[in-house]
Formats: structure tokens, sequence, C-alpha cells
């Protein structure tokens, strides 16, 4: 059984729409590698609110004319520092912004899988809901941050 709830459209419109939307939306983005930024696989695809996601986490703020307000400033982190890990926190979200205040995904956190300060690396497991996704479930993201000691 499907409930009904009231919502408003981005024209401002209020609409009704059932509470399980049904199957994900047929428009896939293609499955890019964002380290080598070529095709993971010319097979499988992946969503596009989650495609979204990764470009926000491997893109640098700034580094192009269409990248100025979108992305991270993880690269503004100097040492791995015991306040670090804060700051990545925050950058992190502030990369995903856009994202949550569209209301395309609900922000779930980060965990720092490896932390070696004397290295200056970092592994960090973003995780997230897709709100206009079907299944709803946490997707995880692993984010490598590597600093040069300074």
């Amino acid at each position: 059984m499907y409930t009904v709830g009231m919502a408003i459209s981005k024209t401002g419109y209020v609409v009704t729409a059932p509470a399980r939307l049904g199957n994900s939306s047929t428009l896939l983005c293609d499955n890019i590698d964002p380290e080598t930024h070529d095709y993971a696989s010319l097979f499988s695809t992946i969503d596009p609110i989650d495609a979204q996601v990764i470009l926000a986490l491997t893109i640098r703020r700034g580094s192009g004319v269409s990248v100025v307000a979108d992305g991270n400033r993880l690269h503004e982190v100097r040492k791995m520092s015991d306040s670090a890990q804060s700051e990545i926190k925050g950058l992190i979200q502030e990369a995903l912004g856009k994202l949550i205040e569209q209301r395309d995904i609900q922000y779930q956190g980060v965990v720092f899988d490896v932390w070696d300060s004397a290295n200056q690396t970092s592994t960090v497991i973003v995780k997230w809901v897709n709100l206009r996704a079907y299944d709803r479930g946490i997707r995880t993201y692993p984010l490598n941050i590597l600093k040069a000691a300074t």
C-alpha cells in the first residue's frame, strides 16, 4: 500500500506523490574511474546522484572554469595533525553541500579507516544515502588523502 505525501516542486507547485516512487531512473551515468578519469567499465553504469558525489569528492575546487564552486578543498589541509580530522570532516561536508541542500543525498558522515600522521596519508570512508534512488541504502566511497610532509 502506498501513502500519499504532499511536496512542493522546483517550480513552486504543490504536488502529491506516493511514498514509494518506484524503480530508479533509467537515465544513468558512465562509470568513470575517479583516479584515472577513464571508463571503469563499458558494461556497467552508475546512478547520476552517486556520480555527482564521487565527482564532488575527487575534483579539486577551483582547478578549472567549470569547477569554481564545485569540488573539494582538501588540498588546503597542510598537515595531518590532531585537528586535521575535524577539518577534513568539515571540508567533505562542504564539498557535498550543494547535494545536501538540494536533498539529493543525506550525508551520513565519514570514518577514518587509515590515519598515518607519520607518512601524512589517510583513507576516509565517506557515507551517504542517495535520496533519489529506490533502495535508499547507505553508499560508501573510500577517499585517499595524501599530503606532502611540510
